[in-house]
């Protein structure tokens, strides 16, 4: 993350000048509450601008201007001990951000025996202002109120409660989400349809409510963008992610059964993770699995947020519906593009994942600048591997495709006609040279 994304947090407590020289160590003492709260927000990974104990109203206009100086995104107000509302308002209303009330008493109670056992009434009040946190709460709400400032309360314990303490980190990480929004770039992708008026979107209001910045793309120009990414990038990006502690891609593949093609398949995945450094796992199981238990490992990864993405590599064992287990898979975690919905969306000409075998074809097309406008395609094979998505993703470079397949008739005129053949039906040798007509592809 940029230095300027991360989130700022502002801190601060609250007191009365007047107490330091009539209660000693009061002071420290309640400076130290605050830095213990300053140290537990450093596990959020945030910046912290804590101005400590502000204790009179100057001082709470010189904060207010510190606080908007360094651009804090959210602040949270300790209230340490009894104080005036004067001392509170102009610090928060200033900067014009979230208000947390940290209503954190140092412990479950005071020692009341000895706390009544002391002698000295200076002495028995200073103590009593160690843990009167909860006092000002009403008249530092009723003053927010009036200003119209939002804001938030969490009562709880300084130590030892961690509800309390998991409630202040999800307003933290609540705060970074907003300071994302805030400087990300979102792409909108499409158009409205106008039968449906209740999902449009209006960019002004999002771009007003969160900030950020919104580029209008074409599926097209995505597209595009996608296919000019290079191995190099990917490591480069991947490195980036690690450096910033933030989580890696992950790609598990479940392997059932010894097919040597298979085996070689999925090794070579494993390598090109390795190579780009994201993390891999293959599960291997026997041939003798059931159904069952496959869609049961398949349903553990879709449920898995660590995993990314998914491959069961096929073929699978006889017994094993493969179009069943297929449709099992988390269409956001099927990489190799099978789903129904991956293939809708392929049909459709949206982003989603593609088969790599049509994939492959297609980069080698563009690879050698082989003109696809207009062109005749044949696509030899029907299958939901390669033939049927190979013809669509032709379609949508503009080809004239002709699918054929083991029940078309006079399959090498077609052949013949052709100016691009793609031969999908797993048989060596199938395309004769007599059958390519000269100058095709």
């Amino acid at each position: 993350m940029n230095q300027y994304q991360k989130l700022k947090v502002g801190l601060f407590g609250i007191g009365l000048e007047a107490y330091w020289e009539q209660f000693e160590g009061l002071e420290k003492r309640l400076q130290g509450y605050i830095q213990v709260v300053a140290d537990k927000f450093e596990r959020y990974e945030c910046e912290v601008v804590n101005l400590g104990l502000i204790d009179n109203s100057q001082k709470a206009i010189v904060a207010g201007h510190d606080f908007r100086k360094a651009d804090v995104d959210i602040i949270f107000l300790h209230v340490t001990t009894y104080a005036l509302s004067s001392t509170v308002l102009p610090v928060v209303q200033r900067a014009k951000v979230p208000v947390i009330i940290l209503n954190l008493s140092p412990e479950s109670s005071i020692d009341y025996t000895s706390f009544n056992a002391m002698t000295n009434r200076t002495t028995m009040t200073g103590e009593w202002l160690a843990y009167c946190s909860a006092c000002p709460v009403p008249e530092i709400a009723n003053v927010f109120k009036r200003s119209g400032i939002k804001f938030h309360q969490i009562t709880g314990m300084l130590h030892n409660d961690s509800e309390c303490w998991d409630e202040i980190g999800e307003w933290i990480e609540a705060a970074k989400v907003a300071n994302t929004m805030s400087h990300n770039c979102m792409g909108a992708m499409g158009h409205y349809y106008s039968g449906m008026l209740d999902i449009y979107t209006d960019l002004t209001r999002q771009i007003a409510t969160f900030g950020g910045h919104i580029e209008i793309l074409e599926v097209d120009e995505l597209s595009a963008l996608r296919k000019e990414v290079t191995h190099e990038e990917i490591k480069n990006k991947v490195t980036m992610l690690k450096n910033e502690g933030k989580k890696i891609p992950h790609l598990a593949a479940i392997l059932v059964g010894s097919d040597g093609a298979s085996m070689t398949y999925v090794a070579a995945k494993e390598k090109d993770c390795k190579e780009v450094g994201f993390d891999s796992t293959v599960l291997r199981f026997d041939a003798t699995m059931t159904e069952a238990e496959l869609i049961a490992e398949v349903e553990k990864i879709n449920n898995n947020p660590a995993i990314d993405g998914l491959i069961v590599q096929l073929p699978l064992p006889k017994h094993i519906n493969e179009k069943k287990v297929t449709e099992t898979i988390d269409y956001l975690k099927d990489v190799d593009g099978f789903h129904p919905m991956n293939v809708g969306l392929m049909f459709k000409g949206l982003p989603c994942f593609l088969p790599a075998t049509p994939y492959g074809i297609i980069k080698l097309l563009e690879h050698y600048n082989i003109e696809t406008n207009g062109k005749h395609c044949v696509v030899i094979g029907r299958s939901d591997i390669v033939g049927k998505p190979m013809s669509a993703l032709m379609l949508q470079k503009n080809c004239t495709v002709t699918v054929c397949h083991s029940r078309t008739d006079n399959i090498e005129e077609h052949i013949k006609r052709a100016d691009i053949v793609i031969a999908a039906v797993g048989i060596p040798e199938y395309v004769k040279a007599h059958m390519i007509k000269d100058g095709a592809v």
